[in-house]
């Protein structure tokens, strides 16, 4: 009797432990997600395209269960980078919405504007910060690509001189989708056909496509290049 008693009793304060015990780490995980976590956000809206400095961003803080993995906590993570996408003032800073600055010419190139005479086509995906592929179109077999390495659009342009940008589609919304690939959705419908295009160019690379144009020995075709969805796959991949 004497022994059930004791295993009863064990048995009573074994429970009452495990209790406190699973009392105790919920408690604490309620404390852990109601702890504040700081994370990087714009001071003020920013517009896509404009490289991110020091003055633009400042930190808020969120409750630890609101946080994203693909939020910055860092202001250094966001410095110098480059707005793929329009960013909210106080909006938390997701990773994929920042790229390296490309919009503005380097390496001893300039902006140029291509006139429409000199162009055939231009793919209609195309949007500011893109690589394309220049091809020269000529009559006779003379068609080639007049440039090897790809070339950086500056912007694309309406024919009311505004920036052609994505406008949402409802597409996205019906399966799931990473946000990359909201983005890439989005860049099907555009706010008006392009008419107006600059790239980026070396002055070498504007003599020779300004030769052959001018001249009326080709035109240009501007295509949209496999490397951005490449790159899109790859980040999807990692992430």
């Amino acid at each position: 009797m004497r022994n059930r008693h004791f295993r009863i009793s064990a048995i009573s304060l074994l429970a009452a432990a495990v209790l406190v015990y699973a009392t105790w780490q919920l408690q604490l995980h309620r404390i852990r997600m109601e702890e504040n976590i700081s994370v990087v956000a714009p001071r003020q809206f920013i517009q896509a395209g404009t490289v991110i400095t020091s003055d633009m961003i400042g930190v808020v803080r969120l409750p630890r269960s609101a946080f994203r993995q693909e939020m910055l906590t860092d202001p250094q993570e966001a410095i110098g980078q480059e707005a793929a996408v329009p960013l909210g003032r106080h909006e938390p800073l997701l990773a994929w919405k920042l790229g390296r600055p490309h919009l503005h010419p380097g390496g001893g190139r300039a902006t140029f504007h291509i006139p429409k005479s000199y162009i055939l086509s231009i793919s209609s995906g195309i949007r500011a910060g893109d690589r394309v592929i220049v091809y020269a179109s000529g009559p006779d077999g003379m068609s080639r690509r007049l440039f090897e390495e790809e070339i950086v659009v500056a912007s694309v342009k309406s024919a009311a001189w505004t920036e052609v940008e994505d406008v949402p589609s409802s597409r996205p919304f019906l399966v799931p989708m990473s946000d990359r690939q909201h983005l890439d959705e989005a860049r099907k419908d555009a706010t008006a056909p392009i008419d107006h295009i600059n790239l980026n160019l070396t002055e070498e690379q504007w003599l020779e496509l300004d030769r052959l144009c001018a001249s009326g020995q080709a035109r240009l075709v501007i295509a949209f290049s496999r490397s951005y969805a490449i790159s899109a796959e790859e980040e999807d991949r990692v992430s």
